[in-house]
């Protein structure tokens, strides 16, 4: 094997030793400065390692994406629970209720004393899965914070006594219907 070309040119002796160390020192500061042979990144390699961390966060918005699905499922498993604990019988009503499901006008039968507290607030009607149960307003008011959509009839009391009301003499009568 042939000879490094300062080992030549220290043997022709157009250099000192010295001069080569030093030559050869300067070649190794430049070498550690640079951290060591730096190799060129090809094209390729660029775009792999791009199409890798694009595929990185394709994976990490599928996995949040799915995250999401699961928290949803389990908060309707929770609002299932609760009404199917705390649901009222309606039995045969012979009154018509009527509220609002997505701007369609629905109708549920239910009885007098049920009628009378639907209005003033103390029982609310809610949705789960496609049907309509009837819960007290204190669940409804529990399921209204896990999903509002799912509550579509809860009245609030609404005993304000405004001072500068000028019907407040006049209180609406319990048994008017409309």
């Amino acid at each position: 094997m042939g000879k490094s070309l300062s080992a030549q040119l220290l043997q022709a002796g157009l250099v000192s030793k010295k001069q080569a160390n030093k030559a050869k020192h300067e070649q190794y500061k430049k070498k550690k400065k640079k951290g060591g042979k730096h190799k060129a990144v090809s094209e390729s390699t660029q775009h792999a390692q791009k199409a890798l961390a694009a595929e990185k966060e394709q994976a990490r918005q599928l996995n949040r994406q799915q995250k999401l699905q699961k928290e949803q499922k389990e908060l309707m498993a929770q609002i299932g629970q609760m009404i199917g604990s705390a649901k009222m019988k309606i039995g045969k009503g012979d009154q018509a209720y009527n509220f609002a499901d997505n701007n369609k006008i629905r109708k549920i039968y239910v009885t007098e004393p049920l009628r009378d507290q639907l209005s003033k607030g103390q029982v609310a009607i809610v949705k789960h899965k496609e049907q309509y149960e009837i819960v007290p307003a204190e669940v409804a008011r529990k399921i209204a914070k896990r999903n509002a959509e799912a509550v579509l009839v809860l009245n609030e009391s609404q005993q304000k006594n405004d001072p500068d009301d000028p019907y407040a003499e006049f209180p609406v009568p319990d048994d008017l219907d409309w």
